[in-house]
């Protein structure tokens, strides 16, 4: 229920700032203005959207649509000094008959430097992809982070963006090898790193994130 400008005031007095924010595809595409105005008021430096409008599945004609609006929207955001970046959910992952993927078409038709990503390593593993492959594969192409872990016994290979909150665990206790994939990311190009947790213990499980990679970071 806060403006912009209210909750940049509230990070302000515990000594918090914005980096970056994600706004629906339908605000980029019909009202860039508003876009723009939130980000300057909140003076973040990274602009990104999370989800592509799509039907049960996601096609080439959806990742057509969205690379050429995010072309389009990253060019102006870059003149007013923003980044663009998308954040993908899983269901780009999904194998086409060629043997490719609908990121990779995706990868291949956003403008580097003006349309980027921002790679949540739950949802790539969570749709079979390799994180840490995905960033030497695409070196520079993904400017932030999202550290999410997947609770063990999980399944992969779902293309659907969607999993339960309780599948998300502290960095140190789960399936994806974080450590390894800090190591990746800081040799290919990624400057923010955010801890998201989507579990009903999100906070007593931040805390254990935070000394997990406080260890991680005293044997670096």
């Amino acid at each position: 229920g806060l403006s912009a400008e209210q909750f940049r005031e509230a990070l302000k007095r515990h000594h918090l700032k914005a980096s970056s924010m994600l706004f629906g595809y339908e605000m980029f595409r019909d009202s860039l203005d508003r876009v723009i105005a939130y980000a300057h008021a909140l003076g973040v430096s990274l602009v990104g959207c999370a989800w592509i409008p799509h039907e049960k599945e996601f096609t080439k004609g959806d990742a057509s649509k969205a690379a050429a609006l995010f072309n389009k929207v990253g060019e102006t955001l870059q003149a007013k000094g923003f980044h663009f970046i998308y954040h993908p959910h899983g269901y780009e992952f999904a194998p086409q008959p060629d043997g490719a993927t609908l990121f990779d078409y995706l990868a291949a038709n956003m403008k580097p430097g003006i349309a980027d990503f921002e790679l949540d390593v739950f949802w790539a593993y969570h749709a079979g992809a390799d994180p840490a492959l995905l960033l030497r594969r695409y070196p520079g192409r993904f400017v932030a982070l999202h550290l999410k872990q997947m609770k063990a016994g999980q399944p992969t290979g779902i293309y659907t963006g969607n999993a339960p909150d309780e599948s998300s665990v502290a960095l140190g206790n789960g399936v994806i090898d974080i450590s390894t994939l800090l190591q990746v990311a800081m040799q290919t190009g990624v400057s923010r790193y955010y801890i998201e947790d989507e579990s009903p213990a999100a906070l007593s499980q931040l805390k254990s994130s935070l000394v997990y990679l406080n260890a991680l970071m005293k044997r670096k």
